[in-house]
């Protein structure tokens, strides 16, 4: 059952989890010691532009916010504007993720503008339902051990994250898009579960520095996005849970935490 969302700003939440540890790498030190506003985000961002090549813009949500007439994914991809509530965690986080990943963004942005024109009603299509969940939910798990890549998708849970744990972040790695789910582990809970998206990389990949691991990320899960038709199948993205992430969660040093399996769950074959 999920818990009360952080509602208050604090300059110490990266080091709630080590699941923060690659957005740390796009913050600002020192940190802000307060909420930072629309123009402190747009200063992280390194001409980050539309599908149109407009740049994107944070602006706070209120009644001088342009093209309020537009759904917010389509006043995006016609105008760059990404409409940003200010003292919010959930829309914080969301700004972060066009600094870090702007070419995945930039095409989730460009596939919602182009299944909007496809629409025959305000019913969202399957594809924007599917982009959604992975902008929100969605996990890149880069991996050079299939053996690990596999055990995740057969729901071994036991032996990819505690037997193997010595493996995570050394053949196997897991990076977080969905903005969602780091608002999540603010205060996490029992059943926080990302949507992975496996990436295959070589060795070399995981003694990269976060920066450039992120930038290969990027444009690899950007031409999965534009080339294929991994949107059309939402179980193209497995489920992850994510407090059995090694060093994620600190309950998760004891192999009975894997025992749970109501959140570990076996495999369904139907």
């Amino acid at each position: 059952m999920a818990t009360a969302i952080l509602q208050n700003w604090e300059s110490d939440f990266t080091q709630k989890s080590s699941s923060f540890d690659d957005l740390s790498a796009f913050l600002p030190s020192p940190l802000w010691s307060h909420w930072p506003n629309c123009q402190q985000l747009m200063v992280l961002l390194k001409n980050t532009c539309n599908i149109n090549g407009q740049k994107i813009q944070f602006l706070p949500d209120d009644e001088k916010l342009p093209a309020a007439d537009l759904y917010y994914e389509e006043r995006i991809g016609r105008t760059g504007i990404v409409c940003t509530r200010e003292n919010n965690w959930h829309d914080f986080f969301n700004a972060m993720m066009w600094v870090m990943f702007p070419k995945i963004k930039q095409t989730i942005s460009a596939r919602h503008l182009h299944e909007i024109s496809l629409q025959n009603s305000t019913k969202r299509t399957s594809v924007r339902d599917s982009l959604t969940h992975f902008d929100e939910s969605g996990v890149i798990v880069a991996y050079s051990n299939a053996d690990l890549m596999q055990q995740i998708v057969d729901h071994q849970w036991k032996q990819c994250f505690f037997e193997s744990k010595n493996c995570w972040f050394q053949s196997i790695q897991p990076f977080i898009l969905g903005h969602a789910l780091y608002e999540k582990f603010l205060n996490p809970y029992i059943g926080l579960t990302g949507k992975a998206l496996f990436v295959e990389v070589e060795q070399d990949f995981f003694g990269c520095s976060k920066e450039e691991q992120i930038q290969q990320l990027d444009l690899a899960v950007f031409k999965i996005l534009s080339e294929t038709d991994i949107l059309i199948k939402p179980k193209n993205f497995k489920p992850l849970p994510l407090l059995g992430v090694p060093g994620w969660y600190e309950e998760n040093k004891q192999v009975e935490f894997y025992d749970n399996n109501k959140y570990f769950r076996e495999k369904s074959f139907q």
